[in-house]
């Protein structure tokens, strides 16, 4: 029957592997502790974000709104709903349905271009080669990770398809052109650093498009042709992406991200060791052979690849080093050419390409289990890098660090760290205690994206390591690792906290202790950090000097009963919230070193607390400077109130409830 009908082969390896596929993420998922940090966790939580406000008022234009403007867009999680609908919002289900509906179709795409640009013709080889695609890490691991970048690889490998069938589109019709344009575009769509695979796919197609027409290219009939053909894809994808995601395009055409991921940056001797530890010494000796011999024996489909992968993979790394996501164009079209050498090194030993291929198949999944889940079996030189589930190094002394923190926090205490690793983060905390995660300020790990901010310095308790956890290009993130050391030290505004547990022992040679404040942030204890913080981003100087933001940090609050707040919600805004029986204020120094003077203070209440509250009423407002009372005003839902700020040391802002205190915040915003 499968000589009859050997496509049933391909089909039945096909059924077979999505159904692996997702028993090894599940089990892959169980073996995990709950610390998805950053992109790890970051893509679920807009998938769970998404799936729980589904139906809700302003669902559809919040979807919208992100795929027009977000950097990271919720595009990727829409065909996922099902899912979420059906299995809730947990891991294993989450990174399964992503194995199933985007990881199959990839790899099921490039085993079919390594197919036919090998020329395979045999339906079991052609099976092997599936297999082996589906083995492959650098293919698998960022879904491991749960991130749904491989999505993307969807349309930029059907776009591939039409360009290697149409003889790099020389021979490709209206519709077929339509159909790259907006493939192209549907990767950019999923996630914007595609636009590196768009370029150099683009760019190489041309290069190869002009040398199959040479002979002609001398001729205006062709060189129009080619012009024409170009110009439909270019003019579908770039209309699609200004319909679709004009915000983002605006904001792209104005950053220099090669300057804002510069801690990202790494040598080329650093991101050449990435590359060939991601895909492993012996598979980058396969395609070498493979490249070779795609050059020794003209396979053009081949060299194709091998140079988009090759293209890919120099553009990106002169703006950052790789991550495991960012490796998935360079492996998907770095695969023929693997699949390429595997058959040349056959020929040489005289094995059939079946034979070839269903060994190297079985290897390729003994190297996926032991880079994974299980003990390896081979020598380390033939694995690439590994992909083991997420689990602490040491889960006692996290634990203890856990309890610590939770017996002796209270209310709205703040629990800051200036850790940026694995090891220990903020979104790491969050991620183990989820209770804390309101109470856990954002670090600023990346200089250039994230502003210090001085109220970091203002949290009840700290969280320090010896030695300070860092992960950036040296020199980058001495922001976090200056104030780190003089936490342990006792030194600056280290010295206004005292230790009160630790050390907690997380990993081999690296422990955590718990500091709780002992006395108020002084100008000083901020003047002392001044050199390292503007040595580090100089942009930051006119935050400092030029807004309010260092002041605010200096702030001394009385908080009213129950309901009091005070939370800084910008450099040059505060937000405060009266109690349920008692006033809310805050006292703020005028003066900061050379900083400039505020002008006036607007304040505001946002008419939307009338929706949550319709009893709301309003507060009652008090300003004075140095102890005169310089303005008194009531203000409610909907309404705004400014007051002039004149010279003096000190301003003093009161706020109180007028008959219920419910949904009383207002913000209190300042002009400079």
């Amino acid at each position: 029957m499968f000589a009859a009908r050997p496509r049933w082969v391909y089909t039945l390896i096909l059924l077979s592997i999505a159904i692996l596929y997702i028993a090894f993420c599940t089990y892959f998922v169980a073996h995990e502790d709950p610390i998805y940090v950053w992109d790890f966790g970051e893509f679920w939580r807009m998938y769970q974000r998404l799936g729980a406000g589904l139906g809700t008022p302003g669902w559809l234009g919040g979807v919208a709104n992100s795929i027009s403007t977000g950097d990271y867009n919720i595009s990727g999680a829409l065909p996922l709903i099902p899912s979420y609908l059906l299995f809730g919002g947990g891991r294993a289900p989450y990174v399964a349905t992503i194995a199933a509906l985007y990881s199959m179709p990839a790899v099921a795409i490039a085993s079919y271009i390594a197919a036919e640009s090998a020329s395979l013709e045999n339906t079991y080889a052609k099976g092997a080669t599936l297999l082996i695609a589906a083995s492959t890490l650098p293919l698998l691991a960022p879904t491991l990770r749960g991130m749904w970048d491989i999505a993307g690889l969807i349309p930029l490998g059907i776009a591939t398809i039409v360009i290697l069938k149409t003889a790099y589109l020389t021979r490709a019709t209206i519709r077929q052109l339509i159909l790259v344009g907006v493939s192209l575009w549907a990767a950019f769509l999923l996630r914007r650093w595609y636009a590196y695979s768009v370029m150099s796919l683009m760019v190489v197609t041309l290069f190869f498009a002009m040398a199959s027409s040479r002979r002609d290219l001398l001729k205006l009939g062709t060189v129009l042709s080619l012009v024409v053909k170009f110009a439909i894809v270019t003019s579908v994808f770039c209309g699609l992406a200004l319909y679709t995601q004009f915000g983002l395009i605006s904001r792209i055409l104005v950053t220099d991200y090669g300057e804002l991921y510069a801690a990202y940056h790494k040598s080329f001797s650093e991101n050449l060791a990435m590359a060939l530890e991601r895909t492993g010494i012996l598979n980058c000796i396969v395609i070498g052979i493979g490249f070779i011999s795609a050059v020794i024996f003209r396979v053009p489909a081949v060299l194709f690849c091998g140079i988009v992968a090759t293209t890919v993979y120099f553009l990106f790394t002169r703006t950052q080093l790789m991550g495991v996501h960012h490796f998935l164009p360079v492996a998907f079209w770095s695969f023929p050419v693997l699949i390429f050498g595997i058959k040349s090194v056959g020929s040489i030993i005289r094995l059939h390409d079946k034979s070839i291929l269903g060994l190297c198949a079985v290897f390729s999944i003994t190297i996926l289990l032991g880079a994974t889940l299980f003990p390896r079996v081979f020598p380390e030189a033939f694995y690439p890098t590994e992909v083991r589930p997420l689990t602490l190094d040491n889960r006692d002394g996290y634990e203890k660090l856990l309890r610590a923190i939770h017996e002796n926090r209270k209310d709205t205490d703040q629990v800051n760290t200036f850790g940026s690793s694995l090891i220990l983060s903020d979104d790491l905390l969050r991620s183990l205690s989820p209770d804390l995660a309101d109470y856990v300020p954002f670090t600023p790990h990346v200089a250039s994206t994230h502003p210090f901010r001085f109220e970091h310095l203002r949290a009840q308790y700290q969280i320090a390591t010896v030695p300070a956890l860092t992960q950036l290009a040296p020199g980058t993130q001495r922001h976090l690792q200056v104030p780190n050391d003089l936490i342990v030290e006792g030194k600056g505004f280290g010295s206004g906290y005292s230790k009160i547990g630790g050390p907690y022992r997380l990993s081999v040679g690296v422990d955590a202790f718990l500091y709780k404040r002992s006395r108020a942030m002084t100008a000083e204890d901020m003047a002392q950090l001044l050199p390292v913080l503007l040595e580090v981003n100089p942009s930051w100087r006119a935050m400092f000097f030029e807004s309010m933001e260092p002041r605010l940090a200096l702030r001394t609050e009385i908080l009213g009963d129950k309901w009091g707040r005070v939370t800084p919600s910008g450099s040059n805004s505060v937000s405060l919230h009266p109690g349920e029986t008692t006033g809310t204020s805050i006292t703020v120094p005028l003066r900061f070193l050379e900083s400039k003077s505020p002008k006036s203070i607007t304040f505001s209440m946002p008419a939307q607390a009338l929706v949550s509250c319709p009893n709301a009423d309003g507060v009652s407002i008090s300003v004075s400077v140095d102890g005169h009372v310089t303005w008194e005003g009531v203000l409610g839902p909907g309404q705004t109130q400014a007051a002039r700020i004149p010279v003096g040391e000190n301003l003093f802002i009161g706020v109180d409830k007028i008959g219920n205190p419910y949904c009383d915040t207002i913000v209190a915003e300042f002009s400079m």
